[in-house]
């Protein structure tokens, strides 16, 4: 799935937002002087600053956004990036990494490892086929859903507290869609501010029309990004 630059490198496997096959692969070794080894002490650099950066974190948990296991008003903050509407496969594209992961941690974490792949059926995205390939049924899952976790932002953040919210999309039906879900579960937006935050040189971006900004939104207890 890694591919071979015309520079003499390798070319990640996620250059985009999902896993392509490609007829001619490469594989590296990533102990080897070259790219590949760079990136992997890249990581490991970065591994290493965010273990002594700040407070250690305190928990991290794993469930559904729809039925967070908070009391009401509980959160000063609230920060989180929705799935961008039918964009990008998470689950799908997950599965190459849990795999994997599931070798390593299934014994030190089994309730995160418990299934054969990740978990789909509460997946918050557009993927007809999990409807039957009816789109209008997918679309209304994702509506309903996303209403439902929006809700649940509102009743676990404070009435003074901040909420934060990514979202991108280059189609009116995608704005039209989470809009609406944002007035059902009753977030009032008041203000915005664009704020430019990608690369125009970044691979998704070559050749096709992609978002460079994100608009900033906000009112007295809920603040928004969009993209």
């Amino acid at each position: 799935m890694s591919t071979w630059r015309t520079s003499e490198s390798v070319r990640r496997a996620f250059e985009r937002q999902r896993l392509k096959m490609s007829w001619d692969y490469v594989e590296c070794n990533p102990f080897a002087k070259v790219e590949s080894s760079w990136n992997v002490n890249f990581l490991l650099k970065v591994i290493g600053y965010c273990s002594k950066a700040g407070s250690p974190v305190k928990k991290i948990s794993y469930g559904s956004a729809t039925r967070l296991p908070y009391p009401n008003n509980y959160f000063e903050a609230v920060i989180t990036d929705p799935p961008y509407y039918d964009n990008i496969p998470y689950s799908d594209s997950s599965d190459f990494f849990y795999v994997i992961l599931k070798r390593v941690l299934d014994q030190v974490y089994p309730e995160l490892f418990s299934t054969p792949l990740t978990p789909k059926s509460e997946e918050i995205i557009i993927e007809p086929k999990r409807h039957n390939d009816n789109k209008v049924e997918a679309k209304r899952f994702y509506e309903n859903k996303l209403t439902e976790a929006f809700k649940e932002i509102l009743r676990v953040v404070k009435p003074n507290g901040i909420t934060v919210i990514i979202f991108a999309h280059k189609s009116t039906e995608a704005w039209e869609t989470i809009i609406k879900s944002l007035i059902n579960s009753e977030l009032i937006l008041v203000a915005s501010w664009p704020l430019h935050t990608e690369m125009r040189t970044r691979t998704v971006a070559l050749g096709t029309a992609s978002l460079l900004s994100t608009i900033y939104m906000a009112n007295d207890a809920i603040y928004i990004f969009w993209q």
